[in-house]
């Protein structure tokens, strides 16, 4: 069994590793949802995020498994993981709000524009190499239709 949480593995090259079963131990204060596992090889730009749900983590009474009560007309933004160190992912929805998706800005604290990312999909998942960024807080805007749709904090540890 290996034990990950939180943190990266590295595989020496050439080799390679089962992960079964894999087992993850939560950050503390993280009670469950949804989030990605990041897969990356070093020295390749060569990202996957796999989408992981992980069972609400609450003493209070959930909704059974399959109930939906997302309301995809509404616009979304969400940035997994934060805090990071090398890799987030920007996921991205204009819902029906909105008609012409724009760009992902990344902006300093202190206002300055860091980088920004053309997108041309109504919605997408991004994945955001933070790497070079110094440590500090960040703000993750969404722009579409001329104006900013949302923004999410960001922390790069």
């Amino acid at each position: 069994m290996v034990l990950i949480g939180p943190g990266n593995v590295t595989i020496p090259s050439p080799g390679s590793y089962s992960f079964s079963p894999l087992e993850f131990i939560p950050n503390l204060g993280f009670n469950g949802g949804d989030d990605y596992l990041v897969i990356s090889v070093m020295g390749d730009y060569c990202v996957t995020f796999a989408p992981i749900e992980f069972e609400p983590f609450s003493a209070f009474k959930t909704m059974p498994q399959g109930t939906e009560l997302i309301d995809n007309s509404m616009a979304t933004l969400k940035v997994t993981p934060n805090p990071s160190e090398v890799l987030a992912a920007v996921s991205y929805n204009l819902g029906t709000e909105y008609q012409k998706a724009e760009s992902i800005k990344i902006y300093a604290i202190d206002g300055r524009l860091v980088t920004e990312i053309a997108i041309e999909e109504h919605f997408g998942t991004l994945a955001l190499d933070i790497s070079n960024f110094p440590a500090g807080t960040y703000i993750v805007t969404l722009q579409a239709d001329g104006k900013t749709v949302l923004h999410q904090k960001l922390i790069k540890k």
